[in-house]
């Protein structure tokens, strides 16, 4: 019954721990996903968190003025009659405290979270799931370094060698064991468990790298010590540019449509606080810092 316990025990930690560490990676993954744009002269009474996080979850929420609160974004509910374009002509707008309102493409506009109309759920939950995956394999690789062997004895000689290993393990500088050990039959396992969390850990890095580049974060995809060549950079910042206008481009209509609609001067940027790719063509050769190796500092501008 014991044995059972603790096997419960550890199945119910391992589960814990998985799911821990999924979480804390969909977190952080949304994180980033809703903070990539920058709304440039949105109305003070809009939440720009609000509005970015039910694009991320619905892939799409409808702009308008209302009597009381002023303008306002809310989840799109129910919509009917599309235009050519499959741009429904009449919307319903749903507020988080249940509130409705009936809208039509008149005195309305919907915003999309890229040029497919979807959410950014379904790719969040993936590369979670795939990070969480390579830390479980990192940490059990880990753990197997910790019991490199396993000795086989007898139940009666088991607590003789535990009281041994504690005096080993203590550096003891004489350990004295009874005249019986030498003819207790021992049998060493070894596990031979092959240390490959940095492998492991290094195409995390990769998958890591490669979310950056989907949605559209610069970064630099390139695992070597050597110098890298400006042509090498500006290649592997190219994916990262082109993946950010989908979403760039359905926010950018919006806001060009909504100031047309309600005399606003709405814009949006891609929210990046630094620019790694290399303009200078006299900047040959770049490290991974984004520094030239020659000069000892940052590559010039």
């Amino acid at each position: 019954m014991k044995k059972t316990k603790r096997f419960l025990s550890y199945f119910f930690q391992s589960i814990f721990s998985n799911a821990w560490s999924y979480n804390i990676y969909y977190d952080k993954l949304k994180e980033i996903t809703i903070t990539l744009y920058k709304w440039v002269n949105l109305p003070p009474e809009i939440d720009e968190r609000f509005l970015e996080l039910c694009l991320f979850e619905r892939g799409q929420v409808v702009f308008f003025k209302d009597d009381v609160v002023g303008f306002a974004v809310m989840n799109l509910g129910g919509f009917s009659k599309f235009d050519i374009y499959r741009v429904p002509l009449k919307r319903q707008a749903i507020a988080a405290n249940g509130a409705r309102a009936s809208l039509t493409n008149k005195d309305s506009v919907i915003i999309y979270n890229n040029v497919l109309r979807t959410s950014s759920e379904d790719e969040t939950l993936y590369y979670a799931e795939k990070f969480a995956f390579y830390d479980q394999i990192i940490n059990i690789n880990i753990n197997a370094q910790k019991t490199p062997l396993f000795i086989r004895v007898g139940e009666n000689e088991r607590l003789t060698l535990k009281n041994l290993f504690m005096k080993y393990d203590g550096g003891e500088p004489v350990i004295f064991g009874d005249k019986n050990l030498s003819s207790t039959p021992l049998e060493v396992l070894k596990t031979d468990a092959p240390f490959v969390a940095k492998d492991i850990y290094d195409m995390k890095v990769k998958y890591w790298n490669e979310f950056l580049t989907f949605k559209g974060v610069s970064n630099v995809n390139i695992n070597k010590k050597e110098r890298l060549s400006v042509d090498e950079v500006n290649r592997q910042l190219g994916g990262s540019i082109a993946a950010r206008g989908s979403g760039l481009l359905m926010r950018k209509q919006a806001a060009e449509a909504i100031n047309k609609m309600f005399g606003l001067n709405l814009d949006v940027i891609f929210n990046e606080d630094y620019q790694l790719r290399v303009e200078d063509p006299e900047d040959e050769l770049v490290n991974e810092n984004g520094e030239d190796p020659d000069k000892g500092g940052e590559a010039d501008e």
